[in-house]
């Protein structure tokens, strides 16, 4: 197996790449990783412990078409090569018309939305590049068809949903930390709100900071990730003198814990393709409030904890039912618990190694 992917940078398509390896390789299926470059790195040392093979093209533009002739010689070793995410899906599609070889291609889309989409010509390209691939792989039905009404293809039988997964007992057995170990200084009994995302226009922290404004001043936002966009968060939590309740920590790698921490997790996207952050909170057994998005609402799966994309005064309101109720702050953590079962890693594994036989 060959997964191929931009780079190994912090964001969720990344981090599933790095799961989706790991798991292969303990079942016996040989996965090595090719990315194009390896700016932002954050997954190559867990891969290498994990004995997982990463071929490194050292591209430092991801957009030059050249890479489509630096590939060539790497996708002929390998069984199936499975592809994520724009430019990568585009040059492996191309590469593949300068082999003889009878590749096999899989692509996962993982968005329910991509800029590609508002240039009308580029339609033609498109339809090209997916039927260039054996199998489509979306990660929710709405990713699913959104892409199909995009390009209405012919066979539409090579489209198919596997939903994304994680591993449920990293989350349910993480140690929980004492507040001021994430900010120090921060009281035991602060309200910890947290969120964890690329700092990118689609998950909109800003809706996030801006409830904070209204929220009493023992409520802390932790915001995990980072991206182009960080400095406009920052930017803004300073213009909003929220500087001492608002904390940027970067990325980080002991997500679990974070999440055992914290009082209430949230997203509030402006589109997603899947929630899964949404699902490892849930898998924490924290309650989850997200933007009504699909990949989001579809995942979380309760309309109560769900507020209008961009209404950051309908966000503060469900925070601060969710704190103030005991009663209901324990309802809707259960419910997000028992909803995470179903995205057990081990599920999607199981169907995407169904899809490489077959």
């Amino acid at each position: 197996m060959l997964q191929v992917i931009n780079n190994l940078s912090g964001g969720g398509a990344e981090k599933l790449v790095t799961e989706i390896s790991i798991e292969l390789n303990r079942k016996q299926i040989k996965t090595d990783i090719l990315i194009f470059n390896n700016n932002d790195d954050k997954y190559t040392d867990i891969l290498n412990k994990n004995g997982i093979r990463i071929i490194n093209l050292n591209q430092k533009n991801i957009y030059n078409p050249m890479i489509i002739f630096k590939v060539i010689k790497y996708l002929k070793n390998y069984d199936v090569i499975h592809v994520h995410l724009f430019p990568a899906f585009y040059w492996i599609a191309l590469s593949s018309f300068f082999i003889r070889k009878n590749l096999k291609l899989i692509y996962t889309e993982h968005s329910t939305h991509n800029k590609r989409r508002d240039i009308k010509f580029l339609k033609f390209l498109e339809k090209y590049i997916y039927s260039k691939y054996n199998q489509i792989i979306s990660i929710t039905n709405e990713v699913q068809s959104n892409l199909i009404n995009w390009i209405k293809p012919k066979d539409r039988l090579k489209y198919k949903v596997i939903n994304n997964g994680i591993n449920l007992d990293r989350y349910k057995k993480a140690k929980k930390y004492d507040k001021n170990e994430l900010v120090e200084s921060l009281p035991e009994n602060s309200v910890i709100i947290t969120m964890v995302s690329r700092f990118s226009e689609a998950k909109d922290q800003k809706t996030l900071i801006k409830a904070m404004k209204y929220l009493p001043d023992n409520y802390h936002l932790l915001l995990v990730g980072e991206g182009k966009l960080k400095k406009e968060c920052e930017n803004l939590s300073r213009d909003l003198n929220l500087e001492n309740r608002v904390h940027f920590l970067g990325f980080r790698k002991d997500i679990p814990e974070i999440f055992k921490t914290s009082d209430v997790i949230v997203q509030s996207s402006h589109w997603e393709g899947f929630g899964l952050t949404a699902v490892e909170a849930m898998a924490s057994g924290k309650p989850v409030i997200v933007s009504n998005v699909p990949g989001l609402v579809n995942v979380v799966g309760i309309s109560e904890t769900t507020f209008n994309v961009g209404d950051y005064e309908q966000l503060k309101n469900i925070i601060l039912k969710l704190v103030k109720d005991n009663n209901y702050y324990t309802f809707v953590s259960k419910k997000a618990k028992n909803l995470a079962i179903k995205y057990d890693i081990k599920y999607m594994i199981d169907k995407i190694i169904k899809c490489y036989y077959e």
